[in-house]
């Protein structure tokens, strides 16, 4: 217990030395309002974990698709380019259960003789959301690599990630080999596979994986923050700081994936005080909270039965969330509503 506060005193004291370097003085006098790992003990800063509190799949697949910046691609810069390949994704998209025409339609497209591996990986982002046709997609490319077009890098890591997707964690293990065989063995085609393991429930071959990686390559932000949300929904708080970090060590500025995580971390473990302590931060520092952080904390504040503030948060998102996240938030409210009625302390009328 007493390394768990030293490691959250410590992420603290990174924090504010971080504030400090961005601070600057105002003008006015105002105040500016269950899973072990391999030699590791377990766990957890919450009695339980339920399965809700884990994040959904296109939360987590929000990782994926995260830019590393090793990768040896570029995206054209010509101004329709984005244009022409939601293009090509709309027509693939038609023909998705027809797998001839699907082939013919990228045999004919005049993006891949024109921008080569850069329109490819731009098309898989484009279908990560469908990762079935993205497969189908993939196996093509994986042909054409045979066929004379080397594959690059990115685009291993592509379908290594999409492998992931559609529960394959064989074809994505082989492609990781495949890769390795060609000399690709690249930060950028670990932090794919272990996002693939992350994403299918492997969280111990996900850290095992991870330890590997740092005997080959170097880590970066894209493979601490699968690692922040890997600690985060199993509870395991004083690893997910540790790795938080392990990022200042590194020298990487933490995105607002990693301080997301954090804060889904902190709720997931019902630990609010650091979560809002955490908000806090993000609000006075570089990183400012987005629409996901603000979700977290409406969670974490109905976990917490704290209504004005669920209330405040409410107001902050409630002109800006998509249709599935006003779902998300009115199931939140309506749960709480409930509850609270339940304890006699129903203070919302809608």
């Amino acid at each position: 217990m007493k390394r768990a506060f030293g490691i959250s005193n410590r992420v603290k004291s990174e924090l504010i030395q971080q504030q400090q370097k961005w601070y600057v003085k105002p003008k006015t006098t105002q105040k500016n309002l269950t899973r072990r790992f391999i030699g590791e003990p377990f766990i957890q800063s919450r009695s339980f974990c339920s399965k809700n509190d884990f994040p959904r799949p296109r939360e987590i697949t929000k990782l994926f698709t995260v830019k590393d910046p090793s990768a040896s691609y570029r995206f054209d810069e010509e101004p329709n380019f984005i244009f022409d390949v939601s293009k090509l994704r709309d027509k693939l998209l038609e023909n998705a259960s027809d797998l001839v025409k699907i082939e013919g339609i990228l045999d004919s497209s005049y993006l891949f003789p024109r921008h080569g591996s850069s329109a490819f990986i731009e098309l898989l982002n484009q279908l990560m959301s469908r990762p079935q046709l993205a497969l189908q997609v993939f196996s093509w490319r994986f042909e054409k690599n045979h066929e004379g077009w080397a594959m690059e890098t990115e685009e291993y890591a592509k379908g290594i990630v999409i492998s992931g997707r559609v529960k394959d964690v064989d074809l994505a293990v082989e492609l990781f080999m495949e890769a390795a065989s060609m000399g690709r063995r690249t930060t950028s085609t670990y932090s794919a596979l272990m996002s693939a393991y992350l994403y299918n429930g492997l969280d111990w071959k996900c850290r095992k994986l991870f330890i590997e990686m740092k005997k080959e390559v170097v880590p970066t932000i894209v493979t601490y923050n699968i690692l922040t949300s890997l600690y985060g929904r199993l509870c395991l708080v004083p690893y997910m700081e540790r790795i938080f970090l392990e990022i200042k060590e590194a020298n990487l500025s933490p995105n607002i994936t990693t301080y997301n995580n954090l804060i889904s971390g902190y709720v997931t473990a019902w630990q609010f005080d650091k979560m809002e302590w955490m908000y806090a931060f993000m609000e006075q520092g570089p990183v400012k909270p987005d629409i996901k952080t603000h979700l977290y904390m409406l969670r974490g504040y109905a976990h917490w039965k704290k209504v004005d503030k669920m209330e405040s948060i409410y107001e902050l998102v409630k002109d800006h969330v998509n249709e599935k996240d006003v779902v998300l938030v009115r199931t939140v409210i309506a749960h709480t509503v409930i509850l609270l009625t339940l304890i006699g302390l129903g203070r919302l009328k809608h």
